[in-house]
């Protein structure tokens, strides 16, 4: 099972907020699992086994993959992230020397 499809199936064609009220969860925390901005704990996904009729074994699996898959993406972005951060500033020293020779002195 996916993440995916365990959200759909404790939904059960609701929208968020119903959906949110009906397992007593905060509506921005439950709309942070179905955006995969954030990720049940322990005893959320206890609830959400159960709402949605499946193993726990199976939901914390799902919520485990999907949680490792979005956080090794992070990782990658941040690297990313870290190399361009580098080269932006060897640019922004670069212009900030063009500025100064062209600049009227002040």
């Amino acid at each position: 099972m996916t993440y995916e499809k365990l959200i759909e199936l404790v939904m059960k064609g609701r929208s968020v907020n119903a959906t949110a009220k009906a397992l007593g969860i905060p509506q921005k925390t439950f709309e942070g699992y179905v955006k995969q901005r954030s990720f049940p704990n322990c005893s959320s996904t206890i609830v959400l086994a159960n709402e949605a009729g499946v193993e726990l074994g199976e939901a914390v699996k799902a919520v485990s993959k999907k949680e490792l898959e979005i956080k090794s993406k992070s990782q990658y972005v941040v690297a990313a992230l870290d190399k361009m951060a580098v080269s932006f500033n060897s640019f922004l020293h670069a212009a900030n020397v063009g500025w100064k020779r062209i600049s009227p002195a002040v």
